[in-house]
């Protein structure tokens, strides 16, 4: 208004936020021309006045829940990153929507490609030359061809060991929105133990014990390893579930700050920048 007082705009305009007599607040968008005398001095203003209050009602609106969503999607973030897992997040068309620490972490030093936009063939491709092979025979592209055939219809999971001495179960999950959710959990300790019976076992076997007391030991070794790998496995199968839901949860702001988005981008309810 100043600027059209001064001469420098033809026209003033504002949004105003009044209290009303019973003390109700209001907003009024003013938009009008002052009115010059023979002197050319403004002596009176022409214009118009709306009430926008429905329209600011649903900018605030818009504003707190992106804020919302932007706090869900920041603490369901830290929550992935502090868990003992790796995480991340595929869209529909195989590219990577959000790349965890974790996951980076357990590739080792070769996971520097590593990127938002990567496509899951060139991560597995990345994954495919930083693991242990099981035998002389396999090679990274076989590998890397069973693992495509795994993502196309993942079933179950795939325990892969990196060249740190690492051990992971990598597991993938289909999103509502046909992404792919990919989890590697780290078993390690699983697999030590695993290796731990089993030398167990072969000592006993080696050493040629009484044949009734090299049966029950070994029947007690075996008892005890098929109750810790169903422990490991049941833990393994409820932290991918629960990593699983997590990434349907994440839809929902994410759908929420892309509308919001593009309302102020087609400035829906106005111009941008207004205070």
């Amino acid at each position: 208004m100043t600027e059209h007082h001064r001469g420098h705009r033809d026209f003033y305009e504002a949004e105003l936020h009044l209290k009303r007599k019973d003390g109700t607040w209001s907003w009024l968008f003013v938009r009008g021309r002052g009115v010059t005398d023979e002197n050319g001095q403004i002596c009176r203003v022409a214009g118009a006045a709306f009430d926008i209050s429905k329209r600011k009602e649903i900018e605030y609106a818009g504003v707190d829940a992106e804020a919302r969503a932007r706090r869900s999607q920041d603490r369901l973030a830290d929550a992935i990153n502090v868990s003992a897992d790796g995480f991340a997040l595929f869209n529909a068309g195989d590219m990577l929507e959000k790349p965890y620490e974790k996951v980076s972490g357990a590739l080792g030093q070769d996971s520097v490609g590593i990127h938002t936009g990567i496509r899951y063939a060139e991560l597995i491709a990345i994954l495919a030359e930083t693991i242990v092979l099981e035998n002389e025979d396999e090679t990274s592209s076989n590998w890397f061809d069973r693992q495509m055939a795994y993502h196309a219809s993942p079933e179950g999971s795939v325990v892969i060991q990196t060249s740190a001495g690492r051990w992971y179960n990598l597991t993938e999950r289909k999103t509502n929105d046909d992404g792919t959710v990919l989890m590697l959990s780290d078993v390690t300790a699983m697999q030590l133990a695993e290796q731990d019976l089993q030398n167990r076992v072969l000592d006993l076997q080696t050493a040629k014990l009484v044949p009734d007391q090299q049966s029950e030991q070994l029947q007690s070794l075996a008892e005890q390893f098929a109750a810790a790998k169903e422990e490991a496995d049941a833990a393994s199968s409820t932290k991918s579930e629960i990593l699983a839901n997590m990434s349907h949860e994440l839809r929902t702001p994410f759908n929420a700050v892309m509308g919001f988005s593009e309302m102020i981008k087609n400035e829906l309810f106005g111009p941008v920048g207004v205070e």
